[in-house]
């Protein structure tokens, strides 16, 4: 991860947002880097996305409580996608491997494993 990248994650991101590439797919995220924002995540919106960001290796189970069916694009600390997931209303997800970060997305994006996010 580039300088800019970890500095934008650690503090720099404007007003709890940020601009996030995947592909040629250009997505504006809420970041959710506390205890209170990660729990609450996406519930009650609809037709936005959030990046999870935990600062440490996490195996997290997700949880869909009154929220909209959401992709989810679990991320190391280099911003590599390392597994994908899906997540429907009142249901749970846990990824496979410990994670950093977790791109919670409201629309299904073209993603692979592998494939590295940009900011």
């Amino acid at each position: 991860m580039a300088k800019h990248e970890k500095k934008c994650l650690a503090s720099g991101h404007q007003r709890g947002r940020l601009h996030i590439s995947v592909g040629k797919k250009r997505i504006n995220a809420r970041v959710c880097d506390t205890f209170w924002t990660q729990n609450i995540g996406l519930m009650f919106r609809r037709g936005e996305n959030a990046l999870l960001s935990f600062g440490s290796p996490v195996r997290y189970r997700i949880h869909g409580w009154f929220c909209a069916p959401l992709q989810l694009l679990y991320l190391d600390e280099r911003l590599r996608i390392i597994e994908l997931g899906e997540l429907r209303l009142f249901g749970t997800h846990r990824a496979q491997k410990p994670y950093w970060h977790v791109l919670e997305l409201s629309d299904q994006i073209p993603a692979k494993i592998g494939e590295r996010l940009r900011v």
